[in-house]
């Protein structure tokens, strides 16, 4: 009895998954995103800590576009997506797509958008860098609001005295294939075996 039992937990200790020599196992998925939202939160403690020292508002973005005015000097944090970049003489702004935040202070899908919004900056940004659809974050003292031609009708944007500008890093998509745990290079193959003694 005793030799069955220390020959069941030997064998369990060389249980693994099948691998055939020379050829890599198929990299798990679930590593691969968690690699990818580490690599993405890298600058959130900056936006965090930069958001603290400030006192930055969270506001729902709809409360601040209704009355800018009211929070005017008050220091917000917001992010989203670049739709227009245009160089004056002393300025530069930005014309931004609103995106509400996620945890790490990335701007989250377009369709979450409720507004737009202005921000200005005495650096000069090259369009093609800062350019339509890369998405930005955005720690900005507010300085009221400013009315421009939309369309066919007149739209208020909330504006914003950029503080600090986050540009974050576009993203290629990168096909990862499927983890299989019952793969096996010498056919079918179902469960778990020996890799030998």
């Amino acid at each position: 009895m005793k030799n069955a039992l220390a020959q069941e937990r030997t064998r369990k200790r060389f249980v693994g998954i099948p691998h055939k020599p020379g050829r890599a196992r198929p990299f798990p998925r679930f590593l691969f995103c968690l690699l990818l939202a580490a690599a993405s939160a890298a600058c959130a403690p900056t936006l965090s800590y930069q958001a603290k020292q400030y006192r930055a508002l969270t506001l729902p973005f709809p409360v601040l576009q209704a009355s800018p005015e009211d929070y005017a000097g008050r220091t917000v944090l917001l992010g989203g997506y670049f739709l227009e970049t245009t160089n004056q003489d002393e300025a530069t702004v930005l014309t931004v797509l609103q995106a509400p935040l996620d945890p790490w202070n990335e701007p989250g899908a377009k369709d979450s958008s409720q507004g737009r919004f202005l921000v200005r900056t005495g650096e000069f940004l090259d369009p093609e860098i800062f350019r339509k659809n890369r998405k930005l974050t955005v720690l900005g003292r507010m300085a009221g609001s400013e009315a421009r031609p939309l369309g066919a009708s007149v739209y208020t944007y909330p504006v914003l005295e950029a503080v600090d500008i986050h540009l974050w890093p576009r993203r290629a998509y990168v096909p990862v294939a499927p983890y299989d745990p019952y793969w096996h290079p010498y056919g079918h193959s179902w469960g778990w075996y020996f890799h030998g003694w």
